[in-house]
């Protein structure tokens, strides 16, 4: 009696699950060619990937940020 019981639970268990994959939206595949990429964004990945510029005006406002406070901190 148990196993039956056991066997209708994991059933539903089942169905619950395969029920809930459905809530996923289906979308058709694109298909791409290389003429239809856009390269000018691989571009500008590749040029400015590692864009550390130290000079640049945030990290001057900032290291000048950081020493007033250490200084305020020392007093």
């Amino acid at each position: 009696m148990a196993e039956v019981k056991m066997d209708k639970y994991q059933e539903v268990v089942k169905q619950v699950a395969i029920e809930e994959d459905d809530d996923f939206e289906e979308f058709e595949t694109q298909e791409w060619n290389e003429a239809e990429e856009d390269l000018a964004d691989a571009e500008r990945w590749e040029n400015d990937w590692d864009d550390d510029d130290v000079t640049d005006d945030f990290a001057k406002q900032l290291r000048t940020e950081l020493e007033k406070v250490s200084k305020e901190i020392a007093k």
